[in-house]
């Protein structure tokens, strides 16, 4: 029966999707619809549906959900719902080698707690594979029916001022009413993305061993580096990280915020021909994930895709970068989008706390502003963002590409020979400086609490200009232990004015490349005082004498057993700094141990008093109102 519950979940979600895309629904953004169990394993469908006006999108929405029963669904549904089924067996069938202990788990809890299966993982799928293929037009529509007849919907208007809401005799008034949509013109259905190209022709090839096997790099004609290694952590599945130099700083107009929108609204989208209802059918029953950002000093793309998916997901990144899109439903999600975060932004103390920490970072610059103010949102266009994206991904000169996971070298060539070597050229360019002071002394801001609130605390940065070594990188991770546990042993334990907190020290290579401190101590607003105390008088003791012996080495422990787990991600970034930045001395896996055993509590001590041991710092309180 679950079965049965998720396929027709899938079909309805897949029609509130398409006519959310056609512009058929007034909504704020997609729609999610799905069962889940609830109160005494009673079963729901469930949704959340935001709007402007929630009783006229409540109409459209439950009219999309009549027509689904009275029409019927019909093969084209079922073909679509058991293949986005099997898919997800399959890769789950792919990766049954690389499962996770922590799954296993879970499973057993399940078993025990539930009754869920626990029997042998290829029989359960192959059962599931059995149930699914006897799915039924017939089957399927009737128990939608029988679900809207033996069924009423329960609807709640959630939002801030009750004035604004319908009232449970509008939405009633809404429920009786609703009729069946009218039905609408077809998804356009693809075979493919697009046209494979030829492969381009490489400049040069190198292949770097490690430890962990080969890695094979080739340069193309047009000036993308691509590196592959081949690792089988995640089985059936690999992922590819791209990165380039330049980001919003190089942009006519640089903000942070509107950067982000333009991606947002792009990844949103369809590509080329295809619109969103399009490319999402197409791409509904594969296993492909796509990301974008455009940072101040560089901008990247990354996804992820099974083995048996790689050429479709090195499409999506060609055309993507080619042939990008911005359409108008889309850009009216991210501008609802923009909107809650704003209204949330108002009265969250933790957005408000990363803000100011930005604010105070870099002068009270509103470009490096994450959240957009209501006048930007109000100014977005289509074409503007679109621009914005074209500017940092429509043309490559330093566009460096990691591959890392279950794909042959042979293959990983082939793909980025058509799909990357063959992206268009242009002009070089980098980072700009955007004049931005980063403060002398120690600066101080305060973002108050409501009453009663008891989630106060500090966040605190710190930071080191220029290129770090390797060295500094390990030295880096151990005084981030160091630091976090102190927060833990003394600032909790002992004082017991604090919930928790940590540390993280990290190196960034982009432009003029820094060592970043950042700390984060949640507690006990009335007790900020003890906490702030507490934490200085350990920073300025690390600074000036450095770990204890029993701390500094129970931190290599904790380092020497991190340093033994790999993941793709470690592999990923470590092929792309070796490609960008080939003349600095970034830190490698094979490393690692190495220069963990040659660092000292001395060295420890010294990055700490470059950290700590000057004025210059930015902290952000939650005080009390």
């Amino acid at each position: 029966m679950t079965l049965i519950e998720n396929a027709v979940a899938i079909m309805l979600e897949t029609r509130l999707s398409e006519a959310f895309q056609r512009g058929d629904l007034d909504l704020d953004r997609e729609p999610f619809f799905g069962p889940f169990g609830f109160n005494r394993g009673l079963r729901y469908y469930g949704t959340n549906i935001s709007a402007p006006e929630l009783d006229t999108a409540l109409d459209g929405f439950m009219g999309q959900l009549l027509l689904a029963a009275l029409e019927g669904f019909n093969d084209d549904d079922i073909d679509r719902v058991k293949d986005l089924l099997f898919a997800a067996l399959d890769d789950e069938l792919e990766t049954l080698d690389s499962v996770q202990d922590a799954s296993y788990a879970g499973q057993l809890t399940s078993h025990f707690l539930t009754g869920s299966g626990a029997d042998d993982d290829e029989r359960r799928i192959e059962r599931q594979r059995s149930v699914i293929e006897s799915f039924t037009t017939a089957e399927l529509t009737n128990f939608w029916r029988w679900i809207l007849e033996v069924t009423g919907p329960v609807v709640l208007a959630v939002g801030e001022d009750a004035t604004a809401l319908p009232t449970a005799d509008q939405l009633s008034e809404v429920l009786d009413d609703a009729r069946p949509a009218v039905v609408a013109e077809a998804v356009v259905a693809i075979d493919e993305l697009m046209e494979a190209p030829e492969q381009a022709a490489t400049t040069a090839e190198n292949l770097r061993s490690t430890f962990n096997g080969d890695v094979e790099e080739w340069t193309f004609e047009n000036g993308v580096v691509v590196s592959h290694q081949r690792s089988e952590i995640t089985s059936g599945s690999f992922f590819v990280v791209m990165e380039s130099s330049g980001g919003w700083s190089t942009l006519d107009d640089p903000d942070e915020s509107v950067a982000g929108a333009a991606v947002q609204a792009v990844l949103l989208s369809g590509v080329g021909p295809h619109g969103p209802a399009t490319l999402e059918r197409y791409l509904e029953s594969r296993a492909i994930s796509l990301e974008a950002s455009i940072n101040e000093w560089d901008e990247t793309i990354s996804g992820s895709a099974a083995e048996s998916d790689a050429e479709d997901l090195f499409a999506l990144i060609h055309l993507s970068m080619t042939e990008p899109r911005v359409d108008e439903v889309a850009l009216r999600s991210v501008q609802r989008g923009a909107e809650d975060i704003l209204e949330i932004a108002e009265t969250d103390p933790d957005i408000r706390s990363q803000e100011l920490l930005l604010t105070l970072l870099n002068d009270g610059d509103e470009r490096y502003e994450t959240v957009l103010r209501q006048d930007e949102i109000d100014s977005l266009e289509a074409d503007e963002l679109l621009d914005i994206f074209r500017a940092r991904f429509g043309k490559v000169d330093d566009l460096h590409v990691a591959i890392v996971g279950d794909i042959d070298a042979s293959d990983a060539f082939d793909l980025a020979a058509r799909y990357l070597g063959t992206l268009p050229t242009g002009p070089a360019d980098t980072w700009t400086d955007l004049g931005i002071q980063l403060p002398t002394t120690a600066v101080t801001g305060e973002v108050p609490l409501s009453e009663g609130t008891a989630d106060g605390g500090t966040q605190r940065v710190d930071w080191i200009i220029g290129q770090p070594t390797a060295e500094d990188e390990v030295a880096a991770v151990l005084l981030g232990t160091i630091i976090t546990n102190r927060i833990t042993d003394v600032i909790r334990e002992e004082l017991g004015a604090s919930y928790g907190g940590f540390a993280s020290i990290f190196a960034d290579r982009e432009g003029p490349g820094s060592l970043g401190s950042f700390i984060s101590v949640d507690g006990d607003p009335a007790r900020l005082g003890e906490i702030r105390t507490a934490l200085t008088s350990m920073l300025d003791e690390l600074a000036s004498t450095g770990p204890t012996a029993d701390e500094f080495e129970r931190a290599v422990q904790v380092t020497d057993n991190d340093y033994n787990f790999v993941n793709n991600g470690l592999y990923l970034f470590e092929n792309l700094a070796n490609t960008r930045f080939p003349d600095l001395d970034t830190l490698l896996v094979d490393d690692r141990f190495f220069l963990l055993n040659g660092v000292t509590r001395d060295d420890v001590r010294g990055l700490a008093a470059e950290l700590y041991g000057d004025d210059a710092s930015v902290e952000v309180l939650k005080v009390l109102p």
